[in-house]
């Protein structure tokens, strides 16, 4: 839900961004990307497994970033390997966590 909005409001007032969006279910994440405006090629299917591959492939993905947004809890669940990505990519690190145990 945040995610989305989020997106949107990118998509809406700053069109010259270069946007992707990542989430678990790829047929969720394909609609949302069709319903803010987005191909569907920018929706990436995230890794949810926190074996060493997944942690690669995430860090891969994060390298063609500038900043990750994140939205998707929970956070106490996904945050930690999101962040540890980020830092070894070498990529900016954003989120909305109100989860005293993530902090």
């Amino acid at each position: 839900f945040t995610g989305k909005r989020v997106a949107k409001y990118l998509v809406d007032t700053h069109p010259e961004i270069k946007l992707a969006i990542s989430g678990r279910n790829s047929t969720k994440l394909e609609a949302v990307a069709i319903e803010i405006g987005l191909p569907t090629t920018n929706a990436l299917t995230a890794p949810t497994s926190p074996d060493e591959e997944s942690k690669s492939i995430l860090q891969a993905t994060l390298t063609k970033a500038k900043i990750v947004i994140a939205c998707a809890g929970p956070f106490r669940h996904f945050g930690e390997a999101i962040v540890e990505a980020a830092v070894a990519a070498g990529t900016d690190y954003l989120d909305l966590c109100g989860e005293p145990q993530f902090f």
